[in-house]
């Protein structure tokens, strides 16, 4: 291990930034190619149907960040056998998991669906592309897994393959079935679906040829602390995807526009949001390391170093959005009348990288930390107290209101994980 400095966090952290930002590739080239296809309707279900499957599947993202958090301490005390183990007993939750969303997703589909007042043509390809998309449920929990697993080891690299290697697969298939052959939104979703199962299977099976004790010698004990770690992060993850669905939620009842706009925007924002992930991922990595070595001087170096380059990454994303969204949106929906809707809203996301940025490098911090009890507090009385009152609240003003209500949530959730952080887990450290 490396004692934490600028130099050490920006080698972690630029390839995290670069794979990170790559994560919502999932979904933006969905919405690109979609976005090609004349008329709104397949651009709004498909750019919909990616960002409601994202969020179902990262509601477990839990399986990444426990096992990352859990394994770099493991890392820090130098228990290798303990670091096996994480990654076993987190690929049998993946499996679990993975099967029963299967299971529920593919029946609650329809009837869900049925629930929303929106037009039939975009009700039809939404069903479609939900139900295509569900079946990668096991192998994109496996690779959580095993992306949070080297993440924990500080093999950022391998981490890094891994997201780009599926990005690139799913823009091949995704641009060959849905556009190339013609299929549409169905094609769409197969492309995607048939990346995430090749990238799964080509990574386990080159697990097991590399580490072929992963196969043959089980280490299970301690599944009831990976267990009740993955329970208060999804937790906390669940609260944050109740934001998001809510918002996806009221777009869609606001209108197909409405709909299409808020998909671009949020788009946008999650290629910031991925690259602020850098960042926190490196916090993740070095508190962890440090905590686990009994180091805490060089936990304190960890964070004065993470969170002045999270700062200039936030500027720096800002900053970039200011420069280049609209050409961004223009190359993402190439069509003049969704191009100008887009336009006005611009306003509410340049700017908020500059306050997020310090709610994702506390996500990094208390998961280094193994704070998970206390991340996932913040994030369910945030979201109870502020975003939904106020959502509901200003409900009358439409997108705007969805907008401020976002914003106010941003700001309460950054500051509750500063106080808590500085009040009750900054004097375990010293």
């Amino acid at each position: 291990m490396q004692t934490p400095s600028f130099r050490r966090t920006w080698s972690l952290a630029w390839p995290l930034i670069l794979g990170n930002a790559s994560i919502p590739l999932l979904s933006l080239v969905d919405t690109a190619i979609a976005g090609r296809i004349p008329g709104a309707a397949d651009l709004a279900g498909v750019a919909l149907g990616a960002s409601w499957i994202t969020l179902i599947f990262w509601a477990f993202s839990f399986l990444r960040q426990a096992t990352g958090g859990l394994t770099a301490q493991a890392v820090g005390r130098d228990n290798p056998v303990e670091v096996m183990g994480y990654l076993q007993k987190g690929l049998l939750v993946a499996a679990g998991a993975g099967t029963l969303v299967i299971g529920l997703g593919q029946g609650l589909v329809t009837p869900l669906l049925s629930l929303l007042d929106v037009e039939p043509k975009l009700q039809g390809i939404l069903h479609d592309y939900l139900v295509i998309r569900l079946f990668g449920a096991p192998f994109v929990f496996a690779l959580y897994v095993v992306y949070g697993w080297w993440m924990g080891q500080g093999r950022t690299g391998s981490a890094v393959a891994l997201l780009m290697g599926m990005n690139l697969l799913n823009i091949v298939f995704s641009t060959w079935l849905g556009w190339g052959l013609g299929w549409g939104a169905k094609g769409i979703a197969y492309g995607t679906l048939m990346a995430e199962v090749t990238t799964a299977v080509l990574v386990l099976a080159a697990l097991a040829v590399r580490q072929g004790e992963l196969w043959r010698r089980w280490n299970l004990s301690g599944i009831g602390q990976l267990l009740q770690a993955n329970g208060w992060v999804m937790l906390r993850t669940l609260s944050l995807l109740a934001v998001f669905t809510w918002f996806n939620t009221q777009s869609a009842q606001l209108g197909t526009e409405a709909a299409a706009i808020n998909a671009v925007l949020l788009t946008l924002l999650a290629v910031a949001a991925y690259a602020l992930d850098g960042f926190a991922d490196a916090a993740e990595i070095q508190v962890g390391h440090s905590l686990g070595s009994a180091r805490p001087d060089w936990v304190r170096l960890a964070l004065k170093y993470t969170a002045a380059c999270s700062l200039i990454s936030a500027s720096l994303a800002s900053l970039l959005l200011w420069l280049f969204a609209t050409d961004w949106v223009a190359w993402l929906v190439p069509q003049p009348d969704l191009i100008q809707g887009v336009l006005p809203w611009l306003i509410y996301l340049i700017p908020l990288p500059l306050i997020a940025w310090i709610s994702y490098w506390m996500d990094g911090v208390y998961i280094g930390l193994n704070a998970f009890k206390a991340m996932a507090g913040v994030m369910v009385l945030s979201t109870g107290l502020v975003y939904f009152p106020l959502n509901l609240g200003l409900a009358e003003h439409g997108m705007q209101a969805q907008w401020w209500s976002f914003w106010a949530w941003q700001i309460a959730r950054a500051c509750a994980m500063l106080i808590v952080f500085r009040v009750w887990l900054m004097p375990r450290i010293r």
